[in-house]
């Protein structure tokens, strides 16, 4: 073979291996760029870590090893509302199992806040204090539930 040939030959296997196929991803709407030499990602997918709902960026990759790529993953701290409906569901809900899992013979209400319920009652967060500070002034909470809700809302309050 000419030289010339092997030239044009090189030529047109590397125009080859250099055009890519478009696929568009299931993932939440990223789209891939794949050639034989080459992939190159558009990233737009579906995220529960991120406060917009996706992850954004792209990655690209030569001969199957990953040589550059940015994933920006969105995490900002939202304002939440928690519907009161839903918070008063929370804390009877926790305030039940508390009984549960704690030492029904003491008193003292401090005993009944060691434990993953009454975590999760103070983990409604400060948005939550009124919606509480409601349902002990509506006597919706009253004895020694009203007294772990009191502690609650100290320690939100934080």
């Amino acid at each position: 073979m000419s030289k010339k040939r092997i030239i044009i030959i090189v030529i047109l296997i590397l125009i080859i291996g250099l055009i890519p196929i478009k696929n568009r991803l299931k993932d939440g709407g990223s789209i891939e760029y794949r050639a034989l030499l080459y992939k190159y990602t558009k990233i737009h997918r579906l995220s529960e870590q991120s406060s917009t709902g996706y992850e954004d960026g792209w990655e690209l990759r030569i001969l199957g090893v990953q040589v550059g790529g940015v994933i920006n993953t969105y995490v900002e701290a939202i304002p939440r509302t928690i519907p009161p409906k839903y918070i008063k569901e929370v804390v009877t809900t926790n305030l039940a199992k508390i009984y549960k899992v704690s030492d029904l013979s003491s008193s003292n209400p401090y005993t009944y806040t060691k434990n993953k319920y009454y975590d999760n009652i103070v983990s409604l967060g400060k948005e939550s204090v009124s919606t509480l500070q409601e349902m002990l002034d509506n006597n919706e909470i009253v004895g020694l539930d009203a007294e772990i809700i009191k502690i609650a809302i100290n320690d939100i309050s934080k």
